[in-house]
């Protein structure tokens, strides 16, 4: 350790560590937004995986709303335990977090709140480490937590580390923008081609009733099922048997996740030529793969049925949503009874060469952001040890 830092345990350095609410969820829109173990991954807050609590049946202890720059452990579990994610930017001005995750709030007169996320992110193995019971029905304490030992330097030093990392993070912010906002565009053609009928030489073609109100002549309405022909996934992997490296990534039920990874042939193989469409049976996530990959159980991956041939970018828009969550069960007899419009081929093959480019746009920022990842990993460590001296470097912060 560097002659000039210290060690501190987070409970000195933190004004707040505290468990979250027990709240009394709410489906109608309403209430305050609440962060629960599945929102926390890559150390991030996924917000679409919030759900709402009624606060006129369970109050929220003001300490329990969340400020900017809190720290949130996932405290409870085999597999999320020790996940760890810093709120910045939050969405909304109350939020909270459920009784599973932990608050740590910074201390800024003593420590640098983005410097204390990146230690506390950096220690997640031994985070995880200290959790205690038995297998299935593990805890982290809020004393355990607070025994957390971190190396901390003076104050200039923790906030240029600080500003090396975020960096990293503000560009790979940046790049998840565009991706949406690449996402949203191919999302807004779709509608206008396919749900609003207003496609390319749409004013020569009459509407016709069918079973699902009038679509455009030379239509037909099919089901799910006679669309889609679902591949075999091959080996199935679980938490227990992936690695935090290796070639071959493992994907799991979330929007973007990847579980870990393993060294063994994929299960399915998937390229930018040969892309495939995976489908989350439970939380009904749905994506296009453009690489080789292997999956967890419950990951259904499916392509364009040969005998009803459309586009693969299509078939994804057309499907994508047509069933939602709203309980942890299988999702798929639901999807494939589903059905919908179906234009003629060639007009599915116009709209998948433009969602094509757009996919292909948003495959590389995620490369890019991956490779950021990487890099920030990479030093996370090494500077919040002191391996890497930054004390003499000229860094605006």
């Amino acid at each position: 350790m560097m002659i000039n830092w210290r060690e501190e345990n987070i409970s000195n350095v933190s004004l707040l560590i505290t468990r979250g609410v027990s709240p009394s969820y709410t489906e109608d829109g309403e209430g305050i937004l609440v962060i629960n173990q599945r929102c926390i991954r890559d150390n991030i807050v996924l917000f679409e995986n919030c759900r709402r609590t009624d606060t006129a049946k369970r109050k929220i202890a003001t300490h329990k709303y969340l400020q900017d720059f809190d720290i949130l452990v996932n405290s409870t579990g085999v597999g999320t335990l020790g996940r760890v994610a810093q709120l910045k930017r939050p969405i909304e001005s109350q939020i909270t977090v459920d009784s599973h995750v932990t608050i740590v709030r910074p201390d800024v007169e003593i420590v640098d709140p983005s410097y204390l996320g990146l230690a506390m992110i950096g220690s997640q193995r031994q985070i995880e480490s200290m959790a205690e019971g038995a297998t299935g029905q593990t805890e982290l304490s809020r004393t355990r937590l607070g025994e957390l030992v971190i190396s901390l330097p003076p104050l200039l030093t923790q906030e240029k580390i600080a500003s090396i990392l975020s960096a990293y993070d503000d560009l790979i912010e940046n790049n998840n923008r565009r991706i949406k906002i690449l996402e949203e565009m191919a999302q807004n053609i779709y509608r206008e081609w396919f749900v609003h009928f207003r496609y390319p030489g749409h004013e020569d073609v009459p509407l016709v009733d069918s079973e699902l109100g009038q679509i455009p002549q030379g239509w037909e309405v099919k089901k799910v099922e006679d669309l889609v022909n679902r591949e075999r996934p091959g080996k199935l992997f679980s938490q227990k048997t992936v690695f935090e490296q290796g070639d071959v990534p493992v994907l799991d039920q979330g929007k973007s996740g990847i579980i870990g990874y393993h060294d063994e042939a994929p299960g399915v193989l998937a390229s930018l030529d040969e892309p495939i469409i995976i489908f989350a049976n439970h939380t009904c996530y749905q994506r296009i793969i453009m690489f080789p990959f292997s999956a967890i159980q419950n990951v259904l991956p499916f392509r364009p049925h040969p005998q009803i041939l459309r586009n693969i970018y299509w078939l994804h828009w057309a499907t994508k949503d047509l069933v939602t969550f709203n309980d942890y069960k299988g999702h798929w007899p639901e999807f494939m009874a589903k059905s919908l419009p179906v234009p003629p081929t060639n007009l599915s093959e116009q709209f998948g060469s433009i969602a094509e480019q757009i996919v292909r746009m948003s495959f590389r920022l995620g490369n890019i952001n991956q490779n950021l990842r990487k890099t920030r990993d990479m030093l996370l460590p090494k500077l919040i040890s002191g391996q890497l001296d930054v004390e003499e470097l000229d860094i605006k912060v």
